[in-house]
């Protein structure tokens, strides 16, 4: 954007510079009025078709340079747009990236909760087992003494 900005001020100062060249085309064509009453009129176009093909190439050149300026600054231009779009691009990107990750967090969080619910469930059945086991183990008890009783006696 820097070199965008110097050469717009190159073209201002192109612009003020034909500007100050048009003033002197006519401060010459003042000067060509009194010279042509204090010299010949031969001397006098001479020199003013002088001054006026130098300040035609002056203008032409600046002219060329301000196309010039013009140019890169549009190819300034167009390339800030180019970065500004493959940025946008890039920011896109990383917004559905950033999209997934949270659907794959949640998905992880779910996880987490149903794995924490199922270690519920495993300790509650793991009690109730150990409570099952330990009154059959009783019962077991029960029978094998009753048994012995019966086969002893």
């Amino acid at each position: 954007m820097g070199l965008l900005n110097s050469k717009q001020k190159d073209i201002k100062s192109l612009e003020k510079a034909t500007e100050d060249n048009l003033k002197s085309v006519e401060k010459l064509q003042k000067a060509r009025e009194e010279f042509l009453s204090a010299r010949t009129i031969g001397q006098a176009r001479a020199d003013l078709d002088k001054r006026e093909s130098d300040l035609n190439a002056s203008i032409s050149a600046m002219k060329s340079e301000a196309e010039k300026v013009k140019k890169q600054s549009d190819e300034a231009l167009k390339e800030a747009e180019r970065l500004k779009a493959a940025g946008k691009s890039k920011l896109d990107l990383l917004a559905r990236k950033e999209s997934a990750l949270i659907d794959r967090e949640k998905a992880l969080s779910d996880k987490e909760s149903d794995i924490e619910r199922l270690e519920k469930e495993l300790v509650v059945k793991t009690v109730k087992a150990e409570r099952k086991e330990a009154e059959l183990a009783e019962r077991l008890n029960k029978i094998e003494s009753t048994l012995k009783g019966l086969l002893n006696g």
